[in-house]
């Protein structure tokens, strides 16, 4: 499993390796990647774990931002129509 975060590895953080273990065992999930955020003392902190090759794990992460980033705009278009 990858990590990429600075300081300690979160890859020993037990809930992410037993929810990465399922996706891989119970899915049969060929590349997982979980990006999740922190806020600790007012700053936030962005956390990533991946499994798989670098292509299939930089596929998924870029089909998530295009979705959700489409679904945004589009959201925000639409009130905009209301407004004139």
């Amino acid at each position: 499993m990858a990590s990429k975060k600075r300081g300690r590895a979160v890859t020993n953080v037990p809930p992410v390796r037993n929810m990465v273990g399922s996706m891989i065992e119970e899915l049969g999930a060929d590349a997982v990647v979980v990006i999740w955020s922190c806020t600790k003392k007012g700053r936030t902190h962005i956390n990533t774990v991946s499994y798989g090759n670098s292509l299939a794990t930089s596929g998924l992460i870029t089909h998530a931002y295009e979705t959700e980033t489409v679904d945004y705009v589009l959201d925000e278009d639409d009130e905009s129509d209301f407004d004139a």
